[in-house]
């Protein structure tokens, strides 16, 4: 007994019990057939597809038909002794090989979805022919690669580069604990995000735990312990490192602000390497320059320090420069700005700017005016003149010089009981007649000494003295 192999029958369909088969044209009789029943088993040990149908067999030799596949439908099998089958390639699911997957979607027409499995990792080798080049006019979708065990890389660029040249590379807001979405630099966290508003470039820069927003921070540990402070920008290694809880602060340069810490720390403003950087809880200070504001320990505020230190304990205090590093001011738009009509000037104490008013002494006035203060005398640069010839005169207040006029009679003169101390007088005998007609010196009501005596008697021709109130009596020279 024979059976076929290889070809079809050319004959049509007949009856009855077929006893032995001859090879005949396009035909070849193989040894041994198996019958069952009247019916001819084929062994057939290998797919073959014809007009789009797949026949297959099974371990009872019968000969069975797959139906014709769906696009983007694969053919795959189902296990040992089960009939293969059409089934969707899907991305959904973490299959282990390539193209198992108990996927839920069909993919759409002209998607390839490539499943993150080993199988797919494991087709990119570095045998030789081991390439898979995609092209496709239509989406490619990598498959999920956070199966892939937690230290090991999803993708290891070696020797090339990752090119964007129209898109873009999107990242989620970096988690709590610092691990995802962030960029790293040597197996450390260099640029992050968390909290959306808050922004990290550094080393161990910022906290990511922190509950505060609308923060910067640039530089390696810059802002590193900050909670629930808000609205700071720092940068600079070190910068604002142990701020928790401070607002609105900007820190800018090496170990700036670096001290400071709770949330009583606002509003300064530290530029330069180690400024502000030993106060524990500034407030509305700006510091500018290296080591700026550093004498300070606390909670000094409300100082403008610049090329300066400053000292403990300083508030609403503005120092710039240092002595004796510094030895010469000059700031524009000082020198002729009308300041009003204050009879005032600078002065400087210690390096301390402040004011001082010029007040008029005895025989001095001081008249200010617009941008100008005029200091003039009243006294012996320019002297009242009063001619006497009568008796007896009783001196004015405006009086200085007395011009005694004597030649007709004796001439008494009474000078106040009580004039301004260091108030000064002149008498003259102009004429020459004091030999023959005396001119006398008393005080009103007799009162007050003249060098220990009541009175003063002028008796020689053109004789003049000088009289100065002390307070008490007049002295004559």
């Amino acid at each position: 007994m024979s059976y076929l192999t290889n070809g079809i029958p050319g004959s049509g369909p007949g009856s009855g019990t077929v006893t032995s088969i001859a090879a005949a044209g396009g035909l070849t009789a193989v040894p041994n057939p198996i019958v069952v029943a009247g019916t001819i088993l084929i062994d057939q040990t290998n797919l073959t597809v014809l007009d789009g149908t797949v026949y297959w067999d099974t371990g009872t030799q019968l000969l069975n038909t797959t139906a014709v596949g769906t696009a983007g439908f694969v053919l795959t099998s189902n296990g040992a002794g089960m009939p293969p089958t059409y089934q969707a390639v899907s991305a959904s699911g973490a299959a282990t090989s390539f193209p198992t997957d108990a996927g839920t979607a069909t993919p759409a027409a002209g998607i390839v979805n490539v499943l993150g499995g080993t199988a797919a990792r494991d087709i990119n080798t570095s045998a030789a022919g081991n390439t898979i080049h995609i092209d496709l006019n239509n989406a490619i979708t990598l498959g999920d690669l956070a199966v892939i065990a937690v230290g090991s890389n999803a993708l290891d660029t070696v020797t090339g580069d990752i090119n964007i040249t129209a898109g873009n590379l999107k990242l989620q807001n970096t988690n709590g604990a610092g691990s995802q979405r962030a960029i790293t630099f040597g197996g450390s966290r260099f640029i992050s995000n968390f909290g959306g508003t808050n922004t990290f470039v550094g080393a161990g820069s910022g906290n990511t735990t922190l509950t505060g927003f609308s923060s910067v921070a640039i530089g390696s540990t810059a802002l590193a312990n900050v909670t629930t402070g808000a609205f700071n920008t720092v940068g600079g290694f070190l910068a604002a490192n142990a701020l928790t809880a401070g607002t609105s602060n900007v820190a800018w340069g090496s170990a700036s602000l670096s001290a400071a810490t709770g949330a009583g720390t606002s509003q300064n403003t530290a530029i330069g390497a180690s400024s502000l950087n030993t106060a524990t809880g500034p407030v509305n200070n700006i510091s500018i320059g290296y080591l700026a504001s550093s004498a300070f320990t606390t909670t000094e505020s409300d100082n403008i320090i610049i090329g300066n230190v400053g000292v403990i304990a300083d508030s609403a205090r503005i120092r710039i420069g240092t002595n004796p590093t510094h030895t010469s001011a000059f700031i524009a738009g000082i020198d002729g700005v009308n300041v009003g009509s204050v009879a005032k000037v600078v002065t400087m104490a210690s390096d301390q700017l402040g004011t001082a008013t010029i007040t008029a002494g005895s025989g001095i006035t001081v008249t200010p005016g617009a941008n100008t203060i005029t200091i003039s005398s009243t006294g012996a640069d320019l002297l009242a003149y009063t001619n006497v010839n009568t008796s007896p005169y009783v001196v004015l207040s405006t009086d200085e010089y007395l011009g005694v006029d004597c030649s007709a009679a004796p001439i008494q003169i009474n000078f106040p009981n009580a004039p301004s101390t260091g108030r000064v007088f002149i008498v003259k005998d102009f004429g020459g007649f004091a030999n023959t007609n005396n001119i006398t010196l008393t005080s009103v009501g007799g009162a007050i000494g003249f060098d220990g005596s009541l009175s003063y008697v002028m008796n020689t021709q053109y004789a003049s003295v000088q009289l100065i109130f002390d307070g008490t009596n007049y002295q004559i020279w």
